[in-house]
């Protein structure tokens, strides 16, 4: 009798693992998200980054409060060099991250190549259009916030961060930020 009991449970936990398939993290699951080459050309379309002679990589998660992810990143085949990062949202195609590292060998602390006014323009031009109605609800933090985390590598590069503010209340943790 012991026997028949515990044959009929195997059974029915191999049934369970069976019917509920592999998972693939090479695609989104299924419903109305993105899959990977749609990541890959809002990516593209929102950065249209040279990437011919980068290694690809991917990964698709989804967070604890249920926001679906795509992480695109590009290295240098050497190892030292170019590394871009991208994070897209599946279920919406928005870029949520961008991040770009180029390791040159220029020397730090230079003269920057913008003033901020200009990088401020160039900063505002790429929320607009990456984000229209967000960056609508959005106002330029004060001075001393943006310059609160400056750059480790010197005063060549500016801050920007752009809070979220509805009927005059802020949402801290609701920003556009630019470094």
């Amino acid at each position: 009798m012991k026997r028949i009991i515990s044959v009929i449970i195997l059974t029915a936990v191999l049934i369970g693992i069976m019917l509920s398939g592999p998972v693939s993290a090479v695609t989104a699951p299924a419903g109305n998200n993105l899959d990977l080459k749609e990541a890959l050309e809002a990516a593209k379309t929102a950065f249209g980054f040279d990437t011919a002679n980068l290694d690809f990589n991917s990964s698709y998660s989804e967070t604890k409060y249920g926001k679906k992810l795509w992480y695109l990143n590009w290295n240098s085949k050497s190892g030292s060099g170019t590394s871009i990062s991208i994070t897209v949202d599946a279920a919406t195609g928005e870029i949520t991250n961008m991040y770009k590292w180029d390791n040159t060998t220029s020397t730090y602390g230079r003269i920057p190549k913008y003033s901020r006014e200009e990088a401020l323009k160039v900063a505002e031009a790429l929320a607009k259009r990456l984000h229209p109605d967000k960056f609508k609800e959005t106002e330029l933090m004060d001075e001393y916030w943006n310059n609160i985390y400056r750059s480790y590598y010197g005063s060549d590069s500016y801050n920007f961060n752009f809070i979220r503010k509805v009927k005059g209340i802020d949402f801290q943790d609701n920003m556009i930020r630019f470094r």
